[in-house]
């Protein structure tokens, strides 16, 4: 889920055109841009997070501008999709990714999926969400293979697509993913058995819930 978040292959076709101006204009080949996204304050990450269920993981300071998790003796880099939004190749979260919280300016919780795990010693966990929103979270999956499975996230009370996108619901029933309000994505949830959707429609595109 989370390597395709966001994806637009831009960088790469700047670089090409950049790459194929200066074949012709005989002049020097310019540097490529980063292919790693950066941390401007690794320190603030660093800590031991741990979930209710006992299962914690720690995040370290990687060089200057990175950081890594340590998770049941194995380091995995990490790198920022979305700002506070990183994914890892530590299989626990190579799905969920993990969504970074702050209270203040510390960095208080990580989120993956629906699992809290809070930073430090002092550990006060949210609450459930209500049950009308808990019923919606699900896997939502398309046979458009342009699509694949989509995650709908219930935690703190809030819907989440993806782990990475807080869901905010409309007057006319419908949810947009995101807090811009000029967003045009609308969800809405279908189909309903025993108070729980067995569909998603995503601005017009039908979604499945599957194993969930």
């Amino acid at each position: 889920m989370g390597v395709s978040l966001n994806y637009r292959p831009r960088d790469v076709t700047r670089q090409a055109c950049q790459l194929f101006r200066a074949a012709r204009e005989d002049v020097a080949v310019p540097d490529s841009a980063p292919t790693r996204s950066t941390v401007n304050d690794p320190a603030k990450y660093v800590g031991v997070y741990t979930a209710a269920s006992g299962e914690a993981f720690e995040i370290r300071a990687d060089g200057a501008n990175q950081i890594a998790l340590h998770h049941n003796g194995a380091a995995s880099r990490m790198q920022s999709l979305a700002g506070p939004y990183f994914v890892s190749a530590d299989a626990r979260f190579a799905t969920t990714g993990l969504l970074f919280e702050a209270e203040g300016e510390d960095i208080a919780r990580a989120w993956a999926d629906d699992v809290e795990f809070i930073r430090g010693p002092v550990r006060v966990y949210q609450q459930p969400p209500p049950p009308e929103i808990q019923r919606l979270a699900g896997i939502y999956d398309s046979d458009d293979r342009w699509s694949g499975p989509t995650w709908i996230i219930a935690r703190a009370g809030k819907l989440w697509l993806n782990n990475a996108d807080e869901m905010f619901q409309l007057p006319d029933g419908s949810w947009r993913p995101g807090a811009d309000e000029w967003i045009p994505e609308r969800i809405r949830f279908e189909g309903f058995v025993n108070g729980r959707p067995t569909r998603m429609i995503a601005s017009g595109a039908p979604f499945v819930r599957r194993f969930s």
